[in-house]
């Protein structure tokens, strides 16, 4: 016998349901009171009383572990949700968690003036553009010296804007001053000889050590002479002899005077001389920093180097580069 529009009634878990085909219930109509056996929405084959068989349905609103980390139904993928199309967890923007790929997430200060974080959770100072809230943004140079921004991106100090921003600058005029003549400050912030009194450039020759040039001595127009010890390149002599006289330099390495003497030369074929010491530091390391007076001998003055802790009869009262001469150093023929 056929029979046709059969209908069957199942009866499981104590809830009726109408099956749309043969065997498969719809998802629309609860057949269990366990979320074990919630079905999908088409099974094959069904799950019966073995729901890990099953799988989870993304979309359905309900966490089915361990296939789906989480469900929102409808709003699974939207921007701020948090749970992907797929059901995985993903970084939710705005969440106050920093998460990654997220660069910063403050929550609900993301893109406000001054909070350095966007909307879409990605830092601003830093992109080398100045953001609403940003004084400047040199991009990856914030932070470093001269570029004028810091990792903040507010302004801080570079060369050339009038402050002195230690230890990197020994001085700053600003970029107006920096690096021209008797400024006495170069273009980088470094300080450079400063303008002579006659307002000239320092030079070999001019009378003055400079140690900037590399200047070791400076004898002015007697540089290169016999009576001086300085070349016309304003270095110290090498050693020299005078006679059966002992060898005498004004460089301390190269002195072979009496240790509590230093020496000079008076006049061309004259001998040398030696004077007491009278206190003042002479560097055997640094020949070109000694401390020294002048001495005023047969009409011209005479360079004394001196060395610490030892003290003449009447010291020297002025000190090179002071104005004037010494003349009340006692001096002795070494020979």
């Amino acid at each position: 016998m056929m029979y046709s529009n059969v209908f069957l009634a199942f009866l499981i878990g104590g809830v009726a349901c109408t099956p749309t085909r043969p065997y498969y219930p719809t998802t629309n109509t609860t057949i269990a009171t366990s979320t074990r056996y919630y079905p999908t929405a088409n099974p094959s084959p069904w799950c019966g009383d073995k729901p890990e068989k099953c799988g989870g349905v993304c979309g359905d609103g309900h966490v089915q572990a361990p296939y789906e980390e989480c469900d929102l139904g409808a709003e699974n993928g939207k921007p701020g949700s948090g749970c992907s199309k797929e059901c995985k967890k993903v970084p939710c923007c705005g969440d106050g968690k920093l998460e990654w790929p997220e660069e910063c997430d403050l929550g609900a200060d993301n893109g406000t003036p001054g909070s350095g974080c966007s909307k879409e959770c990605k830092k601003t100072c830093g992109n080398g553009i100045v953001d609403s809230g940003e004084e400047c943004d040199a991009g990856s140079l914030n932070g470093e010296y001269n570029s004028g921004c810091s990792t903040n991106c507010t302004i801080c100090g570079y060369c050339g804007d009038g402050i002195v921003d230690k230890p990197e600058e020994e001085c700053d005029l600003g970029w107006e001053r920096n690096g021209a003549p008797g400024s006495g400050c170069s273009r980088t912030c470094t300080k450079i000889p400063t303008c002579t009194p006659g307002c000239s450039q320092p030079k070999c020759g001019d009378g003055n050590i400079d140690k900037a040039l590399g200047e070791e001595c400076d004898d002015g127009a007697n540089n290169g002479k016999e009576s001086s010890s300085c070349t016309t390149t304003c270095k110290l002599k090498p050693p020299t002899t005078g006679g059966n006289c002992e060898t005498c330099n004004p460089n301390p390495f190269y002195n072979k005077c009496a240790i509590t003497t230093s020496c000079f030369n008076t006049l061309p074929g004259n001998k040398h001389y030696c004077a007491c010491r009278a206190g003042y530091r002479a560097n055997n390391l640094s020949p070109a920093d000694p401390r020294q007076f002048r001495l005023a001998m047969l009409g011209q003055e005479y360079r004394v180097f001196v060395a610490p802790g030892v003290e003449c009869d009447t010291l020297c009262t002025s000190p090179h580069p002071g104005p004037g001469s010494c003349q009340e150093v006692p001096v002795k023929n070494d020979c």
